[in-house]
């Protein structure tokens, strides 16, 4: 596991068999061809995602793969959240590339067997459960959403969603893209 973040790293510690490393993606402190694949989970969308790929063409083996799951361009443009949170599509739409960006890039260095596929998964969460991840700003996202966007989309939800205690089902609409490097 490799993370800039304190915090993370020490969560990702507490499971075993992990090693952890801290840095960044778009320069990687490891040596070239030292491993069968790089995955990228919902982070791509942390800096430059270009320089990322590249350094993970440059650590990932001849025959290894480079996998990246991110969210679907659709699912930035109806989020969940973003209904409630109007900036947060505007916000998502310029952090994230679009699969087929990504997979041009990889193309372009050199990666070959490219497969892409969608995965939909729903989560479920109390509406009190909802709430108190919005104030958390639980997704990135919402850390660069204002305190008054915040504030003003927090009471449409719970005019919306009144009692705490309503089940509400969110569709999570994910790309997978796999290749593998020449």
């Amino acid at each position: 596991v490799l993370d800039p973040s304190a915090a993370q790293r020490e969560q990702a510690r507490r499971r075993s068999g992990l090693s952890v490393v801290g840095g960044v993606a778009q320069a990687l402190p490891f040596a070239d061809d030292s491993f069968d694949m790089a995955y990228f989970h919902l982070s791509l969308h942390y800096g430059d995602w270009r320089t990322a790929l590249a350094e993970a063409c440059r650590v990932v083996s001849p025959g290894g793969r480079i996998w990246i799951w991110t969210f679907t361009r659709h699912y930035l443009e109806t989020s969940f959240t973003g209904s409630w949170f109007p900036s947060v599509h505007t916000h998502d739409l310029r952090r994230f590339p679009d699969s087929d960006d990504i997979t041009g890039h990889l193309e372009s260095a050199g990666v070959g067997c490219i497969t892409r596929g969608t995965t939909v998964e729903t989560v479920h969460r109390t509406v009190g459960s909802w709430e108190e991840a919005f104030r958390a700003r639980f997704v990135s996202t919402l850390q660069l959403v204002d305190s008054e966007e915040l504030a003003a989309g927090i009471g449409r939800f719970r005019a919306a969603y009144p009692d705490d205690k309503q089940q509400v089902a969110v569709n999570l609409e994910f790309a997978s893209i796999v290749g593998i490097v020449r």
